[in-house]
């Protein structure tokens, strides 16, 4: 995976610019996500620019670390989707990951976040 900064120098530009966050690898983990396809221009001199914002979204966007892409589905259901299930029913939440909201979040190493 393309890593524009490593944790380290995001934390040593954070504090250049006066900005903190509370998890440096978890941002690390999101700017490599979000510069995968460089378009152009330099995307090291981008995200020193734009570091502000980028926090900002990062944790606008962050919807916690799960063990697996399974385990973030289930904890989605149980906090935002207003649903009952009969607990003799069994949910392969697997399949609705890769079916369906592998299109509306990013999981990277157990971090997740929305991209809406």
């Amino acid at each position: 995976m393309y890593h524009p900064f490593f944790a380290q120098e995001l934390e040593e530009i954070a504090e250049e610019l006066g900005l903190e966050h509370e998890d440096y690898e978890r941002l690390e983990a999101y700017v490599s996500i979000m510069f995968t396809y460089p378009t152009g221009g330099n995307p090291q001199e981008a995200i020193r620019q734009d570091l502000d914002s980028i926090i900002r979204h990062e944790e606008e966007a962050f919807l916690g670390e799960h063990n697996s892409e399974a385990d973030f589905v289930l904890y989605y259901l149980d906090n935002y989707v207003d649903y009952e299930i009969p607990g003799f029913i069994c949910i392969d939440y697997q399949a609705t990951w890769d079916n369906n909201l592998r299109h509306d979040f990013t999981f990277d190493n157990g971090f997740v976040w929305s991209d809406a």
